[in-house]
């Protein structure tokens, strides 16, 4: 009969032993899982503000291309204008030195 209660303090202490080590692990993937979310979240907040700076930029691109092609078509203007006022340099010169 000692031998039957020494083997089932035995038991019981491993079991004991295998309860704690089985606590432990919980614990330790527990904590795991927490942090993996944390990283997901850290993650997840980066990549939001990436795509907001991203459509910024985008906007900004935008509104500098139309400015350009703005600049473009008056700049384009400016040289239509100042080629026929070339063309039309001699011809009134011309009328001058006549009414001169």
């Amino acid at each position: 009969m000692l031998d039957t209660i020494t083997v089932a303090m035995s038991t019981t202490e491993e079991l004991s032993e295998e309860i704690k080590r089985l606590q432990s692990e919980l614990d330790e993937t527990s904590r795991q899982k927490i942090q993996a979310a944390e990283y997901g979240l850290a993650v997840l907040e980066e990549k939001q503000q990436l795509q907001q700076q991203c459509e910024e930029l985008e906007a900004l691109y935008d509104t500098t291309r139309h400015e350009l092609d703005c600049a473009k078509e008056v700049r384009d203007k400016n040289r239509t204008d100042l080629c026929a006022y070339g063309d039309q340099l001699p011809h009134l010169e011309s009328r001058l030195l006549v009414r001169g």
